[in-house]
């Protein structure tokens, strides 16, 4: 009979532990979480909505160990010239202080970011006004799944457009720029000088520059779809979170 009291007590006793815990959990699970977004406007860029999703265990969430977080953003502006239409981040391992709401530590942190058409076009029309005129009367169009750029090409005294089909690709300079690569057989059907074709093109990369961006991004690969740019990578998330929590 003791014995069933006993029982009894300890199963009310891990009941009531347990959701004490898992209240505690959602407390810091909502605080952390919002602290966090509070701080990406400073820590990646102001946006026209964040989200801030947490998973993670209750006992890991009360020892402020988020395990992992999903951020995504709208309309990014990842740069003064650049808007990113959606952003998604998939930060791992952040360590929080959940007395104060400040993030400790960030483990890795990948990105995914989606560039739109409007985008494309705005940041063009902003490199131009804002640096040199390597960029004068470039059109880039975004298709379901390639890029056609529209140069000016200067050969023999005259300057015609021409429109060379290709994609976007990560410079071997640079992870952090994005260059216009041609398509052969577009580069073979234009009736212009081939070095000439080459010249414009050398001279238009590259399209995209990453490297003034809020958050320090390294950008490994790039694929186009459905009329929009992704760009995949690593952010280094760490610094801006621990400043502006």
């Amino acid at each position: 009979m003791n014995k069933v009291k006993f029982n009894q007590t300890l199963i009310t006793s891990l009941i009531a532990l347990t959701v004490l815990t898992a209240g505690c959990a959602q407390t810091v699970d909502h605080s952390v979480a919002g602290g966090i977004k509070n701080a990406l406007p400073n820590a990646i860029g102001s946006a026209k909505s964040y989200s801030v999703v947490v998973d993670s265990d209750a006992i890991q969430l009360a020892q402020g160990h988020l395990r992992k977080v999903d951020i995504i953003g709208e309309d990014v502006n990842l740069s003064p010239q650049l808007m990113i239409d959606e952003l998604d981040i998939d930060a791992r391992d952040i360590k929080a202080d959940v007395r104060t709401q400040k993030v400790k530590s960030v483990g890795n942190v990948t990105f995914a970011a989606a560039i739109g058409q409007d985008s494309i076009d705005h940041y063009l029309a902003a490199q131009l006004s804002n640096t040199s005129q390597k960029q004068e009367n470039l059109k880039v169009t975004i298709n379901d799944h390639d890029v056609t750029a529209t140069i000016l090409v200067k050969a023999l005294g005259i300057t015609v457009p021409a429109s060379v089909t290709g994609t976007f690709a990560v410079s071997s300079d640079s992870d952090k720029h994005i260059q216009f690569k041609a398509n052969k057989g577009s580069l073979s059907v234009i009736p212009v000088p081939q070095f000439a074709l080459k010249l414009a093109l050398d001279k238009i990369n590259p399209v995209i520059d990453l490297s003034n961006t809020t958050v320090p991004v390294t950008v490994d690969s790039i694929s186009v779809q459905s009329g929009k740019i992704v760009l995949r990578g690593e952010a280094q998330l760490q610094s801006g979170l621990e400043q502006n929590t």
